[in-house]
């Protein structure tokens, strides 16, 4: 079954945003890339809600998209990343697992956790937890806190 879009998003999305993140699904890799590391270079430098707000924005732009764009999209953020120095990895994956946790309804996170591979620890969870709508920041707290 192929979808046209996914439509699972329950916030807004900005239009800016998902037509530049269409624009890139359409790049050859290198370029695509390229563009990649400048928007989470971009994003690094941002204060922390200012950054988890773009990592939203990204995410909600991509469950907008088909999905073998979305995939495509989220795998190209994922090498890239793999470049970065270890502490900026890190950042950015906190940056990531908060946004998902905290500022995407149940179903947008199980959709995102499916094909984004830095989430790829949560897919179990996603996949065998009900449909509660957002998480309580109190199971947040707890999922975070048990991490290896």
């Amino acid at each position: 079954m192929t979808f046209m879009t996914m439509q699972v998003v329950t916030g807004a999305v900005d239009e800016r945003v998902l037509s530049r993140h269409q624009k890139l699904a359409t790049l050859p890799d290198a370029t695509l890339e390229q563009d990649a590391i400048q928007a989470i270079r971009y994003e690094l430098d941002l204060p922390p809600d200012e950054r988890r707000r773009r990592a939203l924005d990204r995410f909600k732009a991509w469950l907008q998209l088909d999905r073998p764009s979305a995939r495509r999209l989220a795998e190209a953020f994922a090498r890239v990343s793999a470049r970065l120095d270890a502490s900026e990895q890190e950042t950015l994956a906190e940056t990531e697992e908060d946004t998902v946790l905290d500022g995407l309804a149940f179903r947008e996170f199980q959709e995102v956790a499916s094909f984004v591979p830095s989430l790829a620890k949560w897919r179990s969870f996603a996949d065998r937890a009900p449909d509660l709508g957002p998480l309580p920041r109190s199971l947040v707290a707890a999922l975070a806190s048990s991490r290896p």
